[in-house]
């Protein structure tokens, strides 16, 4: 499996906290299945049900993962597209739909989850407004030759 460095800074777009999906044992989760396993393993996450129609991209429009269906698990049914409630722009209110040009931080910042501190990797989803990139490493770059 190749190695990836992950260069680029956060432009603070916030789009890696709003309509994401999240996955248990290879499962997307519902919103009450996500909430209960933030709350059974104490991840300081706290998500709300996103509605994509409150989506204002600018075209393309964004095709998120599960829009209507994802590994053909319905929407509303087997899953929820979330959207994390310590998104904040900056005047402290709560982000419910991302803008373009909005500006957002993390109301928890300094003690997110290692899952938000981890992100983006290499294979998630990112919006074309996302400062991050990643470059493959060589497998002589990484064994030092």
């Amino acid at each position: 499996m190749a190695d990836y460095r992950r260069l680029g800074a956060c432009r603070r777009c916030g789009s890696c906290c709003i309509g994401f999906v999240l996955w248990l044992n290879g499962n997307p989760l519902t919103y009450e299945a996500a909430a209960e396993a933030l709350a059974r393993y104490r991840l300081p996450l706290d998500v709300a049900i996103y509605e994509p129609g409150q989506d204002n991209r600018d075209e393309p429009k964004r095709e998120l993962p599960g829009r209507q269906e994802l590994n053909g698990r319905k929407v509303g049914m087997d899953y929820h597209l979330l959207r994390c409630r310590h998104l904040v722009d900056d005047n402290g209110n709560e982000v419910t739909a991302w803008a373009p040009g909005l500006k957002t931080r993390c109301a928890i910042y300094a003690s997110r989850p290692e899952l938000c501190r981890e992100f983006p990797t290499p294979f998630a989803w990112r919006d074309k407004h996302c400062g991050y990139s990643f470059v493959e490493i060589a497998e002589t770059q990484i064994a030092g030759a």
